[in-house]
């Protein structure tokens, strides 16, 4: 982690005012990876495995990545002193919540799953999501 805006690798994007000073020592990067450890299924339709996403700064909204994996759509979402995580599995007009924390305490790099099984639309619980950045994400 941490960004060093004079490697040649590094990609600013544009700049998020929520979170930047916490996290990302004031530089905004375009892309950051997200790694998914020990989210364990538990009902609904096959769920996206545990492991890297690439994710990609929305154009216009500087403070919400995307990144996908077949019908998975992976969010997060950078709020004023909170992190707003969660992975949406869409199947046609449904969604199903693999993992989601709407209301992590703090701006943060490592944010836990606060699903709990069963529950409406929940597919998965358990397990965490760290988020990196700089030149070595995407290799």
């Amino acid at each position: 982690m941490g960004l060093d805006p004079t490697d040649p690798v590094f990609e600013p994007g544009a700049q998020c005012g929520n979170c930047k000073d916490v996290i990302f020592g004031g530089i905004t990067p375009k892309y950051i990876e997200l790694r998914m450890h020990d989210v364990v299924q538990c009902a609904g339709p096959t769920a996206p495995p545990n492991g890297v996403i690439l994710m990609t700064q929305q154009g216009g909204s500087p403070c919400i990545y995307n990144g996908n994996i077949g019908v998975s759509f992976f969010t997060i979402i950078f709020k004023a002193a909170t992190t707003e995580v969660f992975v949406l599995i869409i199947i046609g007009a449904v969604f199903y919540y693999w993992f989601r924390n709407l209301n992590a305490l703090v701006c943060s790099d490592l944010v836990a799953n606060t699903n709990v099984c069963p529950g409406a639309q929940i597919i998965g619980e358990g397990g965490h999501v760290h988020l990196y950045w700089g030149p070595t994400i995407g290799t």
